[in-house]
């Protein structure tokens, strides 16, 4: 029913999108913190800028292979890397096949029992067969970002290093330029497995590890289904992503050990939680009202749950996980920012900080919040699609 329904589907394309879009802003920001700190440390293992740049423009670049592989993806219901959102043991309970061409194949040659199974099969399973087209068009254009970005990387550190052994530039250029033309056509294997992950990430279906990853299984089993929990491992991808971006990651070991480690992983690292912070305190700043003092534009989070305070909060128009503007007669008219994952995540942080703390004094208690400002993820979890089932009980 959750699949069926196409305010789903839009919020999946919607949040691929915009997750697509933000790692292209946050990698120039990591290509500018690498370039900075190469600087200094003397470290040619960087992020460029012009990554970022290459991850903006994939839309543009690979919209028409993108189609191919999703359409494809569409007819034979399958996914080039058998990953998907969907946790199920069994991902074809009905019938053998979900191939359109098969199944018009069975019917041709007179095989209409098994024809029928597998239609009634396909039919069921048909919103599920969108999702994962939606996902793979997004997928093949993370992919050949991915496979671009470490073509680019890998000869320019391959010109850097020629230059610093004394060679001339232009030796050094023409040799970059081979390399790059090398990766992108026929791409080694580390690169491919790269992009492939790169590719997950991006529609939240990467694997999960440690006790979480421990937990999948379970989560697959058909009766937590029935209980209210048809997804797992993509919202908590989506988690995973948002913290990595707030201020709460600096204290987690995986931060400290990437900054330990240098070289592209500190810069990614510290764009994430440099971009991340950045929005979140500005979101806030305006949530609390710090830009104006006649509340012409409101910012809500979860809002309060005191039913009287509702009740006022709905006479305004005000509504949870929205930005309002104060119209004439003094009601105020939203747009909703939920549901850009993993972007809503870290306003709904923000924005559920500034409610509580606009109106503290007392900074031990502000600091309290700060450092409690993760759990808004809890409030805004309950809105997603994925799990309203859990919002339901």
């Amino acid at each position: 029913a959750i699949l069926s329904s196409p305010v789903t589907h839009s919020v999946n394309i919607a949040g691929n999108g915009m997750f697509s879009m933000y790692k292209g802003v946050e990698e120039t920001v990591a290509g500018a913190i690498g370039a900075g700190r190469s600087a200094i440390t003397g470290n040619r293992e960087r992020v460029y800028m012009r990554e970022g740049l290459i991850q903006l423009d994939a839309i543009r670049g690979s919209f028409l292979d993108a189609l191919i592989v999703s359409g494809k993806a569409f007819v034979k219901e399958e996914a080039g890397d058998f990953s998907s959102k969907i946790d199920v043991r069994n991902r074809r309970a009905i019938g053998t096949t979900g191939d359109v061409t098969e199944i018009y194949k069975q019917f041709r040659e007179g095989n209409y029992g098994a024809g029928a199974i597998n239609t009634l099969g396909t039919a069921v399973r048909m919103s599920g067969r969108f999702l994962m087209a939606e996902d793979e068009f997004f997928k093949a254009i993370s992919y050949r970002a991915s496979v671009r970005k470490q073509a680019l990387s890998r000869s320019l550190a391959l010109r850097d290093e020629m230059i610093l052994a004394g060679k001339s530039s232009d030796e050094a250029e023409a040799a970059a330029s081979a390399e790059f033309d090398r990766i992108l056509n026929e791409p080694p294997e580390t690169v491919m497995e790269t992009a492939r992950d790169a590719a997950r990430e991006l529609t939240f279906q990467g694997d999960l590890d440690g006790l979480l990853g421990k937990m999948q299984p379970a989560m697959s089993h058909p009766a937590v289904k029935i209980f209210g929990v048809p997804f797992f491992k993509t919202p908590v991808n989506i988690m995973k992503e948002v913290g990595a971006r707030s201020p709460l990651v600096m204290a987690h070991p995986k931060f400290m050990a990437d900054i330990a480690a240098g070289g592209r992983r500190a810069d990614l690292a510290m764009a994430k939680v440099t971009l991340g912070t950045a929005i979140m305190g500005t979101f806030g700043y305006t949530a609390m009202g710090l830009s104006g003092p006649r509340n012409d534009v409101i910012i809500m989070g979860a809002g309060p749950t005191d039913p009287q305070a509702r009740q006022a909060m709905d006479r305004l128009g005000l509504y949870p996980y929205t930005i309002n503007i104060r119209q004439p007669d003094g009601t105020y008219k939203g747009a909703t920012y939920s549901r850009l994952d993993p972007l809503s995540g870290m306003l709904a942080m923000a924005a559920d900080f500034a409610y509580y703390a606009q109106y503290e004094d007392d900074n031990d208690t502000l600091s309290n919040l700060a450092a409690a400002a993760g759990l808004g993820m809890y409030n805004y979890a309950l809105e997603m699609p994925f799990l309203e089932g859990v919002s339901d009980l």
